[in-house]
């Protein structure tokens, strides 16, 4: 009985072992499958990460290029501005000294405006005495013709 039993016992382990043979077996498989997947989506994610890199160097690029030509045109803003600035201040100097000018012209014109004013009132009494002489002189000379008659 205890020889059976043994049998009994070692047939069992054997087909124990085959299970675990072929469960050993199915494992690998399974593990080997494993690798392959884990493989094939690691290298699917570097691919993926290499072509998100690429598009991030490449915005990266044009952010770049764009700050550049941003600092290009600045700095052109910045000089024209200097110039506007420059011409603006020389503008203002050239206002102020026609301003002055102006402000002198104005009052030679009234000065000068006064004294042809003095000079018509002059005139006008020059005239008048003019005519007044006229008068005179005709009657003396009126005179002198009656006298000399």
């Amino acid at each position: 009985i205890l020889q059976s039993t043994l049998d009994s016992m070692r047939a069992e382990n054997r087909i124990l072992q085959s299970t675990l043979d072929s469960a050993k077996e199915s494992m690998k498989q399974e593990l080997n499958l494993s690798k392959e997947s884990m493989k094939r989506e690691q290298e699917s994610i570097k691919q993926s990460m290499k072509r998100e890199l690429n598009a991030a160097h490449a915005r990266t690029e044009d952010a770049v290029a764009q700050y550049k030509d941003l600092v290009r045109e600045h700095e052109a803003l910045t000089k024209e501005h200097a110039k506007l600035q420059s011409t603006k201040d020389s503008s203002n100097h050239v206002t102020e000294m026609v301003t002055r000018q102006r402000d002198k012209m104005t009052s030679m014109v009234e000065k000068y405006q006064d004294e042809i004013d003095g000079l018509k009132r002059a005139n006008r009494d020059l005239r008048g005495q003019r005519d007044d002489l006229k008068e005179e002189l005709i009657c003396v000379l009126e005179t002198a013709s009656v006298y000399q008659d």
